[in-house]
């Protein structure tokens, strides 16, 4: 059974919940002080949820929670719910993050930019 630590009921674990729409206006604001179009900074999407699934993992390491039943963070939804499995939590946020990347994909890319235009302008 895994201890369970007070920093990852909420913080981190949610910020990953929602990494997916976090990456995508990050995204965009590259695109836009960059000048350069914005499929090129797909990878900052990844390596952002990869970085917040690490971090989660040292973090719950650091807190003396046994990770191993939890498994690799690199398959991001299998990470958050094999955590909600292991922590006796519903898999609420593995169901967000999904739910934000199939919002992401179905989202045009110039309705996002817009919008990221939109709220800097």
């Amino acid at each position: 059974m895994i201890k369970k630590s007070r920093w990852s009921k909420l913080n981190l674990i949610f910020i990953l919940s929602i990494a997916p729409i976090l990456g995508v206006f990050l995204q965009g604001i590259l695109a836009i002080l960059t000048g350069i179009e914005f499929r090129h900074f797909l990878t900052v999407t990844l390596f952002l949820n990869w970085g917040l699934a690490f971090q989660d993992m040292i973090r719950l390491k650091a807190n003396g929670d046994y990770v191993n039943e939890i498994g690799s963070p690199w398959l991001i939804p299998m990470y958050l719910s094999n955590q909600a499995k292991v922590m006796n939590k519903p898999p609420i946020y593995a169901i967000i993050w999904t739910a934000a990347c199939i919002f992401v994909f179905l989202t045009p890319s110039n309705k996002i930019m817009e919008f990221i235009w939109l709220l800097f302008n």
